[in-house]
Order: structure tokens, then C-alpha cells, then sequence
């Protein structure tokens, strides 16, 4: 999906479609009473993976394990769901129990006892705070600029800023927001709990500074808030505000310290409960011995510590470093170790920041702020219920752990490969991982569900995340404060990733992975992990390399093996649409996350790996030049079939339609809920003057599209999206099949469309979509070289902007 949803997108949603999806919604089902996640996604013979289940009533449950051919059992072809049950030795009954999430990203010092013998001290850090209790709602503002997702914000009160603070037992400090954003600095024990609290409150989406004082001397609690505008005309409105009040003493010194949350007591693994997880920014957390007042508050929040105050410094974090660990440096001469925990997004701005620099490896020092949010969460720790060895004789393939309690099923996928160095098939399919965990747990469907309503849809899992908000993380969700979830994990429930969930992204390659099996041609799996680690080696050998039905989100490493796989003579198939669009990474050292930044600030764009996220056009990677195709647009409330053009009557092509019987048109049918068709949901179109190779051939087309959403338009330097229908101009959006021969032997098939795996099984396989589809396979998995080049075959391309973007430069407006 190239963007997220719009209220202009919304907008088109189901214009020239009559929405069908309420009327095949069946009832519901038996209640979720079972959930979990696997410890890794990509497996080989030898590899341990273990499970992680909640069972939310503390039953037992039954497990098994089962090989997934098909997903589906939502759509026409639901007959074609098919789990096969395979012998495992941790098939058996289990004890269960219920196993929260402990959401809410943070910093933590485990070790903080050099603070033990503090009696006067002061404490402070920059914050710029982005969500308030007070502006939670639960209604969606479908005007709104960009559709925020449902969050726990109902359940935030206190947000805590820098705290070394029990809530279970109610004893230690914390500098925090109260819930109405005033800033308080609290000194309790046992309950018994004092604060100071400043009379206004902290200015959202604006950096502050704020500070709390304990002078034992005087007997006396202080909070200070000062204003520090990114703004320079906000300084004129700066405010500085001080509180007091009584305290005396001694103030406890014991247990954790943390950044961005307090101590809530044991969790489910290594780390306590985050309590009162702050959202928003925080740079320069410190700790300093002794009571500061006035001119001093003002030199301890100097970008650069006084030689007098940093000789006094207790702790001195400085988030510009450890970016790509899960670690920070702290300064003081305590030198404390500093783990941050749920991946709050770094490499962003902080307080001193002149907006120059663009990338945090060139210079870090402006990169000195990390964005917390209470809902973050890479990892659930969650206690083993099970584990499994793989077998060394176990065939590569899509597995789940099926579990069943009562009426209730569930699934844990996870993808088995080839032992390393070893093939086993001709043939690969790359499974798009990554871009399954970028979609975890979407929710447009329940937010604008007449813009979604062509996608088949599971309503109990969809509504399960609704009551459970805890869920709602991926890409294509949104922070309670409306920012981007720029993370995503598998060590978390994914209910996206299991059959059942929907008719889109994994369900459809099990499609393929069916038709695969139907046929009688063998096929390896391979996965985004496998392919960022080996590169071209893991490719090296295959005959033929598919790209399934999405695979949107990859990284450069990625894009580096399959350039280098066709330069070698590697045939590959893409059978989807929108694919190799964003840059994403595995975060360098969080085990299972992977990282991108395309709704980031510019200045903010650079992954914690050191390249670039948003889009590989940005990185002046064409994707025109690697499978002849880029995105040209997307519609989720009806499809299209294709048509043959004249090239498909060339010799060098025509091969491909052998069999076929449909017809000039051809794929009007499919897994859509209104309109079926090969051609839909996201789809990609052929453009020489941005890298199609000169000599491809466009052997079919898209027919009309119906209830276009959105049309995306790719130029030299920019992406262009505009929102159809438009009756006033003609869109040039459409979907583009494209054949072109390689280097050394190889050749490209791009099919150019999402919903392409979905038509294969019309008429059990007897369909002109299954033929071209086993045609090109067969024939790639054929060594026979291609023929030579007629003379006539290049076209004379110039390498020029698209025309929308020629119309646009050269317009008189």
C-alpha cells in the first residue's frame, strides 16, 4: 500500500461498486480464548523455535502442527483451504495461562545504585510531549489528515519523565506529567506520597524543559517547567514556572531507574511492568547531586554539561549515541548501563537541532532526542509454552502450530527453507516477511470499511483487536499521538500472519503455493530474512526465483541480490503488485524488528542501520529496471480483468499464451468481494522513460478499473498521488503484464497485480490465468536459452521525466 489511508481515498472508496461484503459475512465465530507469536518467523533444519501462548481463561489447550497449502476460508474459493496435519513430537495437551502485553517503550538502568547515598538532588530533562489524556477520544475523525488508529489512550493517566519509582508499593521519586500535563515532581514511601506540581501545563508537540529538585537542607520539594520553543517566535510566549513545597525527607533511593516509565512491578519476562509510559520525546535526562536553583537549572540543561555540574553528575544520558543498539551512553562518570527497551524511534531530533544535517551517521549530535510512545512494543516476553527442533528431513514450507481450545483454533506460522547451501526444488518463492510484519494487525478494514470491502475479512479477528488495543502496532497503524508506527516485530501476536485473517498478502501466495502443489512442481521457500542475510548466494542455483503477491517492504540488501541474481542469468517471476517499494531494515540489533521511515520528517528519513528509508526511488532505485514495472496505483472495492495487446502476438512471447482460451480479455474472476478480477487490490504499469527495460514487451493490460482510490504516479523525482474518480482528466493508471529476456540466459514475467494469485484456482486451475502463470514457470524452469534479439526489438527510449511530470514543469501555472 503506497500510502495510508486519506479522507480522499476514503472518499472514492466504492463509487462504481455496490459494496457485497455484509452480505457474505458469516456468523460469528467461537470466542478468541487463544493467542501467541513463534521466537523466530525463518527456520531451517536444526533451528529450535519456540511458542509463546496466552491462554486468556488459564485452561489448557491442545497443540499440533500442520503445513499450510492454501489460507483461504473467506472467499469464493474457500473450499480450497487446505492444512495438512504433519507428525510432531510437540503435538500434545498444555497447561495454559493468560499473558498480557506490557506495552510502552523506555530506557532503563538496572544497576542504579551509585545513587543510593543521594540525599539533596536534581533531576531534569527536555521533553516534548505529543499526547495528553484530555485529547483521547474514542470516535475516528474520518476528515481527520490522516486516519488515526484506535489506541490505549483511555487507559493513560500519569506519564512518568525520569524515575526512580515503585507504583506497586508506591515508594522512591519521579519527575512526570499529571494527566492533565501539569509537571509534578513526587517523593513517596509506602503510599505516602508528596509532590510538587507546577500551576500550568507542558505545551504538546513543543520542547520544554523540566526539572525537580529535592534540597534536604531547606525541606523542600521543587518543580520547574521552562519553556524552549522549537520556534523563534514562540520565545517571546516562554514561560518559566517554579512550584514548592514541603517535604523532610529522607527521600528513598532504591530499585530501578528509567527514562519514559516507572516501575509497575513483575511482567511476563525479564522486565517489569512500564508504568506510566510517556509519549513523546525526551534528550539530555540527568541527575545531579545537590539542590540547583535559578542560574544553575538554566546551566543544567546547557547542551554541554559545566565542568562544575558534570563533575556532580549522577547520570548524564546522551541518546546521539548507541543509535542501532539497544543501548545508550551515560556520560557521568557512573558510567551506568543504559538498556532501551520496545524501541522508541531514535536517530530524531532533539532540543539543539539547526535542521542541517539529514543523516545521523555524518554527524549524531543533533540526533540527541528519542520519541517514546506508551504503546510501543517489540518484544511481549512471554513465557515458552512449547518449543520444536526441525527436523533435518522436514520438506521446506509454510507451517503453523495449530492450537484448539474448546471450539477455538488458532495459528502460529512460521516458514521452513532449505538447510543452508542446499536446494531442493528448481524453483523458489520469497516469502515477503517483511511486508507481513509491516501489515500487522491493519485495521482500515474495521476504521473505513466500505474502502476495504473487496478484501475477504475475518470480523471476529478484526473486532478482537478493536476490544484488545494492546494489538493495534504495524506500519499501518498509528501511535496514540497520531505518529507512525516506524517499527515492527514478530516477537508479538501477528493475527495477520495465520490462516483465515483475510483474502490479501499471505493468503494470497498460499494461493500460489496450492496451484504449485495441484500442478506437481516443487518449490523451496525462501524468506526476507534469508535473502537480506546471504544476498545472491542464496539465490545462486535456482532456476527460477518467484516475488509472490505483495512484497512491498524489503530492504537494499535485498534489492542488491535480485540485480545480482539476473546478471548472473536468474529468471524471475513477480506475480503481484506494489512490490520492492519501500526500504525497510531488520533493526541491527533488536532480534525479529524491522525499521522504516517513510512518514518521518525528511531530515529523520535515516534507519538506525545508517541507509535511507521511505522509498527506493528516493535512493534513485528504479524498480522499472529490475522487473520492468512500478506502481501505478491501488482499489480495494472491485477488480479488473486484463486484456492481450499487440505484443502478445510477438514470437518471442506468444509462447506464454499457449492453451489460453478466454479470449482477447481474460481474468474476470477472482478472490473480490464485489467485482472478481486478476487485476486489483494494487497494481503496477510499465513506463520506458523511467527504466523499462528498452526491449520488454507489455503483452496485456488492465481493462477499466472500477472505484479507483488512489492512482500513483512515479517521475525522476518525485511521487505523485492523486485520488480518482476524476472526471475532468483521463487517469493514466493501469496495470501493465510485462516479458523481457535477461543477461546470461535469464528473463523477467511480471504479472502486475495483487490479485493475480488470487484467480488461479477458478474452474479448478482451467483458466487462462493458471495457464500463463504454468506456462512462464515451466518455461523458465526450462534451460533452453531464449532466442537472439531481432534488430528491431529496442525501442528508442529517452530516459526523460514521465509525461505527468514533463506536463507539470512545462505547465504556464
Amino acid at each position: 500500500m503506497s500510502m495510508a489511508a486519506s479522507p480522499a481515498m476514503l472518499g472514492a472508496a466504492g463509487i462504481n461498486v455496490a459494496t457485497k461484503a455484509e452480505a457474505r459475512q458469516s456468523e460469528p465465530g467461537p470466542e478468541r480464548t487463544l493467542i501467541g507469536y513463534p521466537s523466530r518467523l525463518s527456520c531451517r533444519p536444526g533451528d529450535r523455535i519456540e511458542f509463546k501462548v496466552s491462554a486468556f481463561n488459564n485452561d489448557r489447550f491442545q497443540a499440533d502442527l500442520v503445513r499450510i497449502y492454501n489460507a483461504d476460508n473467506l472467499s469464493v474459493y474457500k473450499d480450497r483451504f487446505d492444512l495438512r496435519p504433519v507428525e510432531a513430537d510437540f503435538a500434545g495437551t498444555y497447561d495454559g495461562i493468560s499473558q498480557p502485553l506490557n506495552n510502552g517503550s523506555y530506557v532503563e538502568i538496572a544497576d542504579a545504585s551509585a545513587l543510593d547515598g543521594l540525599t539533596s538532588f536534581t533531576v531534569g530533562a527536555y521533553v516534548l510531549p505529543t499526547f495528553l489524556p484530555g485529547d483521547f477520544s474514542e470516535e475516528i475523525d474520518p476528515n481527520a489528515a490522516y486516519i488515526t488508529s484506535p489506541s490505549i489512550g483511555a487507559t493513560v493517566a500519569e506519564q512518568y519523565i525520569l524515575s526512580r519509582y515503585d507504583t506497586v508499593s508506591q515508594t522512591g521519586w519521579a519527575l512526570l506529567l499529571e494527566e492533565d500535563g501539569r509537571v509534578s515532581f513526587l517523593v513517596a514511601h509506602n503510599g505516602n506520597v508528596t509532590r510538587a506540581t507546577t500551576q500550568g501545563a507542558v505545551r504538546q508537540w513543543d520542547f520544554a524543559y523540566v526539572a525537580g529538585a529535592y534540597d534536604a537542607q531547606a525541606g523542600l520539594l521543587r518543580v520547574i517547567l521552562q519553556d524552549t520553543p522549537i520556534s523563534a517566535g514562540d520565545r517571546f510566549s516562554a514561560r518559566r514556572q517554579v512550584a514548592e513545597t514541603a517535604f523532610s525527607g529522607p527521600v528513598p533511593q532504591a530499585g530501578l531507574l528509567r527514562v519514559a516509565a516507572a516501575d509497575g512491578g513483575p511482567g511476563t519476562g525479564r522486565h517489569n511492568v512500564a508504568a506510566g509510559a510517556f509519549t513523546g520525546r525526551i534528550a539530555d535526562p540527568r541527575v545531579i547531586s545537590g539542590a540547583l536553583w535559578g542560574a544553575d537549572i538554566d546551566r543544567m540543561r546547557a547542551e554541554d554539561l559545566p565542568g562544575d555540574l558534570a563533575a556532580r553528575a549522577m547520570m548524564c544520558l546522551d541518546f546521539s549515541q548507541g543509535i542501532g543498539t539497544l543501548a545508550t551512553a551515560d556520560l557521568s562518570s557512573n558510567r551506568l548501563e543504559a538498556e532501551v527497551i520496545n524501541t522508541p524511534l531514535r536517530a530524531v531530533f532533539g532540543p539543539f537541532s539547526d535542521f542541517k544535517s539529514q543523516d545521523w551517521t555524518k554527524d549524531a549530535t543533533p540526533f540527541d532526542a528519542m520519541h517514546f510512545h506508551a504503546d510501543d512494543l517489540h518484544d511481549a516476553e512471554w513465557q515458552t509454552s512449547f518449543a520444536y527442533t526441525i527436523p533435518e528431513d522436514l520438506p521446506s514450507g509454510c507451517y503453523a502450530a495449530r492450537l484448539k481450545q474448546g471450539d477455538f483454533v488458532e495459528y502460529i506460522t512460521f516458514f521452513v527453507s532449505p538447510p543452508k547451501g542446499k536446494r531442493t526444488a528448481k524453483l523458489a518463492l520469497h516469502i515477503a516477511e517483511y511486508n507481513m510484519l509491516a501489515y500487522t494487525n491493519m485495521l482500515y478494514a474495521v476504521l473505513q470499511p466500505e474502502a476495504f470491502s473487496g478484501i475477504p475479512a475475518n470480523q471476529d479477528d478484526l473486532n478482537f483487536i478493536i476490544d484488545n488495543r494492546e494489538y493495534v502496532y504495524g506500519f499501518y497503524n498509528t501511535h496514540l499521538d497520531g505518529t507512525s508506527c516506524n517499527y515492527a516485530s514478530y516477537l508479538r501476536p501477528m493475527l495477520n500472519l495465520k490462516p483465515g485473517w483475510n483474502a490479501y498478502n499471505f493468503t494470497l501466495d498460499t494461493h500460489l503455493i496450492d496451484f504449485l502443489d495441484k500442478e506437481g512442481i516443487a518449490v523451496d521457500i525462501l524468506t526476507d530474512e534469508l535473502l537480506h542475510q546471504e544476498g545472491v548466494t542464496l539465490l545462486e542455483g535456482y532456476d527460477c526465483v518467484i516475488t509472490g503477491a505483495h512484497p512491498e517492504y524489503v530492504s537494499h540488501a535485498e534489492w542488491d541480490a535480485i540485480v545480482a541474481y539476473q546478471a548472473l542469468g536468474g529468471r524471475m517471476m513477480y506475480l503481484g503488485g506494489n512490490g520492492w517499494f519501500w526500504s525497510v531494515s531488520p533493526h541491527p540489533s533488536a532480534q525479529g524488528a524491522i525499521e522504516y521511515r517513510k512518514n518521518t520528517l525528511w531530515s529523520e528519513r535515516v534507519m538506525e542501520n545508517g541507509l535511507r528509508g521511505g522509498g527506493f526511488w528516493e535512493s534513485d532505485r528504479r524498480l522499472e529496471s529490475v522487473f520492468g514495472v512500478n506502481m501505478s496505483g491501488m482499489v480495494f472495492t472491485g477488480c479488473t480483468d486484463f486484456h492481450r495487446t499487440a505484443d502478445a502476438e510477438n514470437p518471442r512471447a506468444s509462447w506464454i499464451f499457449d492453451g489460453c482460451t478466454e479470449g482477447q480479455n481474460f481474468g474476470a474472476y477472482g478472490v473480490d468481494n464485489n467485482q472478481p478480477g486478476a487485476c486489483g487490490y494494487e497494481f503496477d504499469k510499465a513506463d520506458f522513460d523511467l527504466g523499462t527495460p528498452r526491449h520488454a514487451l507489455i503483452i496485456g493490460s488492465s481493462n477499466a478499473i472500477p472505484g479507483l482510490i488512489e492512482e500513483t504516479q512515479m517521475g525522476t523525482m518525485a511521487l505523485n498521488l492523486s485520488h480518482s474518480p476524476a472526471p475532468e482528466r483521463e487517469t493514466t493508471t493501469r496495470a501493465d503484464i510485462v516479458f523481457f529476456e535477461g543477461p546470461n540466459g535469464g528473463a523477467v514475467f511480471s504479472s502486475s497485480s495483487i490479485s493475480w494469485c488470487g484467480s488461479l484456482h477458478e474452474n479448478d486451475r482451467q483458466n487462462d490465468v493458471a495457464r500463463i502463470t504454468g506456462n512462464v514457470i515451466r518455461r523458465f524452469l526450462d534451460p533452453t536459452p531464449f532466442p537472439a534479439l531481432p534488430d528491431d526489438s529496442v525501442k528508442p527510449v529517452e530516459r526523460l521525466p514521465s509525461d505527468w511530470y514533463r506536463d507539470l514543469i512545462n505547465s504556464d501555472t
